[in-house]
């Protein structure tokens, strides 16, 4: 018997236990009237109390048709849960329809979650003043130089992303159309990816390699644009197969690896199948790239923002305020023996006809390449700092006969040569009442050196200011850079020629969804 059941029993009991011993009681009681009214009064009584004692029963027959009542609904509502969970019965039931919205960016999906789509854009809105001084080696004497002050759209990317069948078959293609490209859009990354474990999956297409940590990202960036040592040692996109996953998730010590099987380094723009008068400007040789990359969270801690609500994690910055110190170290391997593609540029040290030094941008070609590279990456409290050190080794398999290596033709250096860079840099979130994590300021520092005929060096300062408006999602930024010899001329790094002194302001609004 339920529970409110045995408490009405009680109360009618009680009710009853009450009329009787009252009547008992007027009983023992001298009679002050007649017998006929005292008999009277006991009959109203007694009726009274059966009133009483129907109403009560009918409280409780109501109750235990309420109950009866909730358990048969239970019941219809645990096989209903039971029949709509057979999917194919309930597709033909309910015809799978489309739902969309925003999270993380524009969505479609279907109902049955077989299928999504989403969408998101990125724009880096950049104006830039570029100083360029008097002094460059190559640069005629005398010569009138002006400098360099404008806006650019430096990034324009369109993502479409989501699944497709299982939501362990994911995909993405990321259309490029940025001020490089001259604002025409293009395919930047396309691949298509399977989960099989946490810690092994497969991916196929064009996609970013597995290089530098600076190269993780360029949506979270600490400055307006990557080091000079990352642009100088990038591998940039390849076309092949990746390997990869995340190990011991979960546990205090846990790390990701990559391992990427490419056709080539630096460009996916490569085939296979050539006629032999376009192989060796529209092929790729037969010996392909291989990467390996690995990042191990050796102090993974509390926060009070926790990255993954936020709409990147792989920030060099602290916006999730760590409470505990994290840190994180990574290595990468790169191989390659490139033939003939050409896809990587090389700065080497310049001697021509006329020996004067400077650093001198020349193709990969005949030559074997082992990169190497360590990084780290600490944050605590709204500190941050990054640090990373790269080593490549080259040598010259195209010295001694033709076609000879660029390398070769342009230093007359045929032994095996050595590069070397690093870099530095810091942030820390200023700690203005009404701004937390909004307002950060940074500071690089960083160095190459090359001996691949000769030895040259340059150094890389830069500090500036960011203002986190949404996050990594809206951000205003400013840095100012001095550059104390350029070793190649690239927009996106706001370097305009090989051997500049170059002193540089840039201002840079990002947008993305």
């Amino acid at each position: 018997m339920s529970r409110p059941c045995q408490r009405w029993h009680r109360q009618i009991g009680l009710a009853v236990l009450l009329g009787i011993t009252a009547a008992l009681a007027g009983a023992d009681q001298p009679s002050t009237t007649p017998n006929a009214a005292a008999l009277a009064q006991l009959e109203t009584r007694i009726s009274s109390q059966g009133a009483r004692l129907e109403a009560l029963r009918g409280q409780v027959a109501a109750l235990q048709q309420a109950d009866a009542d909730g358990d048969r609904a239970e019941a219809m509502k645990q096989q209903i849960r039971q029949v709509l969970g057979d999917a194919e019965f309930r597709d033909s039931l309910v015809p799978a329809g489309l739902q969309s919205g925003y999270k993380r960016g524009f969505y479609i999906r279907g109902s049955d979650e077989r299928f999504l789509l989403r969408i998101n854009a990125r724009m880096q809105f950049r104006w830039t003043h570029y100083e360029v001084g008097t002094k460059n080696r190559y640069l005629a004497p005398r010569l009138d130089r002006n400098d360099r002050t404008g806006f650019d759209v430096t990034r324009l990317y369109l993502t479409f992303s989501g699944h497709a069948y299982d939501p362990d078959l994911t995909y993405a293609v990321i259309l490029d159309g940025s001020e490089y490209r001259r604002y025409e859009f293009g395919i930047l990354h396309a691949w298509v990816n399977y989960r099989f474990a946490d810690g092994f999956q497969v991916r196929a297409g064009v996609m970013r390699v597995s290089g530098t940590r600076a190269n993780v990202d360029t949506s979270t960036m600490q400055f307006v644009e990557t080091p000079i040592v990352e642009e100088a040692y990038t591998l940039h996109r390849g076309l092949g197969i990746r390997f990869w996953g995340t190990l011991f998730a979960g546990q205090p010590v846990q790390g990701r690896y990559r391992l990427d099987i490419l056709n080539s380094l630096a460009t996916p723009a490569t085939q296979t199948i050539t006629p032999d008068d376009t192989l060796l400007t529209e092929g790729h040789d037969n010996n392909p790239a291989i990467v390996f990359r690995t990042v191990w969270s050796l102090l993974d801690t509390d926060c009070q923002h926790p990255e993954e609500e936020l709409p990147y994690s792989s920030a060099s910055c602290d916006m999730a305020f760590h409470t505990q110190p994290a840190l994180s170290a990574g290595f990468h391997y790169a191989y390659t023996e490139d033939d003939h593609d050409g896809t990587l540029r090389i700065p080497v040290a310049y001697r021509g006809p006329v020996p004067r030094g400077g650093f001198l941008l020349v193709p990969s070609d005949g030559l074997q390449i082992h990169q190497f590279g360590v990084d780290a990456g600490f944050k605590y409290r709204g500190f941050s700092a990054t640090g990373e050190y790269v080593m490549r080794v080259l040598d010259v398999r195209r010295a001694a006969k033709r076609p000879y290596s660029p390398v070769y033709l342009f230093t007359g250096d045929g032994d095996t040569s050595d590069q070397h860079a690093a870099y530095v840099q810091c942030g820390y979130f200023l700690p203005i009442p009404g701004f937390e994590r909004k307002i950060e300021v940074v500071g690089r520092v960083g160095w190459l050196h090359i001996s691949t005929g000769g030895a040259e060096t340059t150094w890389e300062y830069s500090g500036g200011l960011n203002y986190y408006i949404e996050g990594q999602r809206v951000k205003l930024q400013t840095d100012v850079t001095r550059i104390t010899e350029a070793p190649f001329a690239f927009s996106a790094n706001s370097l305009a020629n090989p051997n500049d002194a170059a002193l540089i302001w840039r201002m840079q609004l990002q947008l993305a969804f």
